[in-house]
């Protein structure tokens, strides 16, 4: 089990988590490229509790798989059309 975060800026938030001492990160920043999730960054951290958090960024409406079902990752209630900030 984790928990995931949509970010903005994941190489930012990547950076700033890297300062602390206490998260470790599994990973380096991927970005998919080809495929259904092409465009999708993502990394997995570990907290000092031993939760692994997974943040993620993409751009809603441009991911290639959407071109091939209804079904949708949830973005943040900002990204939604409509929604507020």
């Amino acid at each position: 089990m984790h928990l995931a975060f949509y970010v903005e800026d994941i190489y930012e938030v990547e950076r700033q988590l890297k300062q602390r001492d206490d998260i470790r990160f599994l990973c380096p920043v991927v970005r998919e490229e080809g495929g259904p999730l092409d465009g999708l960054d993502w990394a997995y951290l570990l907290t000092p509790w031993g939760l692994v958090i997974e943040l993620l960024r993409w751009r809603p409406g441009q991911m290639p798989y959407e071109a091939t079902t209804a079904k949708r990752m949830v973005p943040p209630p900002w990204l939604r059309p409509g929604g507020a900030r």
